[in-house]
């Protein structure tokens, strides 16, 4: 019987977000993606879309706060501050958050899942 060989673990980048304020989309039962709205360096907003364990697994650009909240709104996401009811139920991942040097196929910025 031949012994399973290891690749090298993936590499992955940490990620420094600053913000704090998780936008919640429930896409199965026990399951949920996460979001966060944080600004960058060049004036530009990002979404960072978390999984469970604090990978960020896809993001999108967009040109102003109001811009990225109304397609987090469009897309079912809610602000998980402003809903009590959910806080109760959700297990938010920590920072640091990190990247995978390779992702899977983009779920959001694919255009498949985001309209």
């Amino acid at each position: 019987m031949n012994a399973l060989k290891y690749t090298t673990p993936m590499k992955r980048k940490q990620l420094a977000i600053n913000s704090s304020d998780f936008w919640i989309k429930v896409t199965r039962v026990l399951g949920q993606n996460y979001a966060l709205v944080d600004s960058q360096d060049n004036e530009k907003i990002k979404i960072f879309f978390i999984d469970e364990t604090s990978w960020v697994f896809d993001e999108l650009e967009f040109g102003s706060e109001d811009e990225a909240i109304e397609g987090l709104k469009r897309n079912n996401f809610i602000k998980l501050s402003d809903n009590k009811k959910l806080q109760g139920f959700v297990y938010l991942p920590k920072p640091p958050f990190s990247q995978a040097e390779y992702r899977n196929e983009p779920m959001y910025s694919s255009g498949k899942y985001w309209k």
